[in-house]
């Protein structure tokens, strides 16, 4: 029986969005030829049979361990490991068809991110059942690729198969020499190569439920580890209703602070979808979130679509302003990302000369998360854009607002780097969550001081609110007159250093 407080601190951290779900092999079944059957059990059942066929000896109480009868049956056939992906992908493509319910029940609730350890589709399509927009995405062990890791939420929540998936066979971690390649690969110099925009979700503040595991297979404290699993943690709920015996229990429970719940899996995901709609229906009142046009406050950089953070930015410096040295703020952008410790998370895409007619367009088209302005400004008056003959054309801050309204699921900062553009800022301020302006006229210098030092923080991996500090300290190491200086809107309200 799982006690009523560990029912109520679930639906809490799945409606704060703060429940990382990961799916162990046990989970994925189909339907055999009497009943429900393990599918990966199955599979390393077929492999035995084929061995008894060709008079492979092997350990009968292994046969349903499939890293165990993978391997045998690779050796004591003289087959190649091609050869048994093939096999493989040929099983799930007969066997797999409906999604079992214990997924659908899954799908119901507000994972944002699924990390499944079977090679299956069935998390992928109980999600896209249940009508949200879900990605699947795998690591491969063999190619350290570069994965698009699009922008993740309950909406379009992200299923990722770590050990592979039968779509691109090479990936597929299915031998015990398989997993001894896998944690050698994913654990370098003690370091994961999962993805950052994976291994970001992971921190002290998620529960974790686990579903489906042997705690008894000796890489997964590797794989929790890689996970960051073994560090300060809100709570972790492992199912398991096969007996445990006590030291592994102890291991688990001292090395990663798991609870031990003996729930069967389907019966657990049923009464925890009632469950949740219930616990909803009861707190709708002070547990609704307000409706607001802001977008909630963004404390560090987050990747989009293309899997990285796209910082747009661009200049303007019409013929009849003042000259502006905006190729040397340029230069000191992209000398900081190429020095930055986390530059391989940024894309900087430079636009010079934006015209304020190629706005909506470049900010569609790049779909950036930074957009950084460089020019002139006058105050009430608005931005200086570069008009078609050259010349100064004006766009004032409700004009801007309105832009940037329209992507603020998507923006989460932009920089105005004018002078008297704080104006600006506050009015754009009401639907990004970090706006950066200028308080009054300032000096070519300084402006390109605080461009450097505010990326030069954002590109060694610091949010938001420490670039601007960081920034703003940068600039008062330099010799600097008195003048302008640059301001930080915070969800709308005006921060104050620290």
């Amino acid at each position: 029986m799982v006690p009523s407080s560990t029912w109520r601190h679930f639906y809490r951290s799945l409606f704060n969005q703060s429940c990382i779900l990961i799916l162990g092999p046990h989970v994925a079944t189909f339907m055999g030829d009497e009943d429900e059957e393990q599918l990966l059990e199955a599979f390393s059942r077929q492999l035995v049979e084929e061995m008894k066929a060709s008079d492979i000896p092997y350990d009968e109480e292994q046969e349903n361990s499939l890293a165990y009868t993978a391997l045998r049956w690779m050796k004591g056939g003289r087959k190649s490991s091609t050869m048994l992906r093939e096999e493989m992908c040929s099983f799930f493509d007969r066997s797999v068809s409906r999604v079992p319910k214990v997924y659908r029940n899954l799908a119901k609730l507000p994972f944002f991110l699924v990390v499944n350890t079977s090679p299956d589709e069935y998390m992928k399509q109980a999600f896209m059942r249940a009508g949200k927009d879900a990605t699947q995405l795998h690591y491969n062990y063999q190619d350290n690729q570069n994965i698009l890791i699009p922008e993740i939420s309950v909406e379009s929540p992200v299923v990722f198969n770590l050990f592979g998936t039968v779509e691109d066979p090479d990936s597929l971690v299915i031998t015990k020499e398989d997993q001894v390649d896998f944690i050698n690969n994913l654990l370098r110099e003690n370091v994961s190569t999962l993805p950052a925009e994976i291994l970001q979700h992971f921190d002290k503040n998620k529960t974790y439920l686990f579903v489906g595991f042997d705690v008894d297979d000796w890489h997964q404290p590797l794989l929790f580890r890689s996970l960051g699993l073994h560090e300060k943690k809100e709570m972790s709920f492992y199912l398991n209703n096969t007996g445990i015996v006590k030291a592994t229990k102890d291991f688990y429970v001292d090395s990663f602070d798991f609870q031990f719940l003996k729930e069967d899996a389907m019966i657990f995901a049923s009464d925890m979808s009632k469950g949740y709609k219930a616990w909803l229906a009861e707190n709708e009142s002070k547990a609704k979130p307000e409706e607001t046009t802001k977008t909630a406050y963004i404390d560090k950089p987050q990747a989009g679509m293309s899997g990285k953070v796209t910082l747009l930015m661009m200049t303007s410096n019409p013929k009849d302003a003042a000259a502006l040295e905006l190729n040397d703020e340029i230069d000191a952008v992209e000398e900081a990302h190429i020095r930055g410790s986390e530059r391989r998370k940024f894309f900087v895409k430079p636009i010079l000369d934006i015209k304020k007619e190629k706005l909506l367009e470049l900010l569609l088209r790049h779909k950036p998360q930074i957009v950084h302005f460089s020019g002139h400004g006058e105050g009430s008056n608005g931005l200086l854009f570069y008009g078609a003959d050259g010349y100064a054309d004006m766009v004032q801050g409700d004009a801007l607002a309105n832009i940037f309204k329209l992507f603020n699921d998507q923006i989460s900062c932009v920089v105005l780097n004018a002078c008297y553009s704080e104006e600006q800022a506050q009015v754009i301020a009401q639907y990004i969550p970090n706006v950066i302006g200028t308080n009054s006229a300032i000096d070519d210098d300084v402006a390109i001081e605080f461009t450097e030092g505010f990326y030069m923080a954002l590109f060694a991996g610091e949010g938001y609110e420490k670039a601007f500090n960081m920034a703003i300290a940068h600039i008062g190491l330099q010799n600097f007159p008195e003048g302008g200086r640059p301001v930080f809107y915070k969800n709308g309200e005006k921060y104050q250093i620290q």
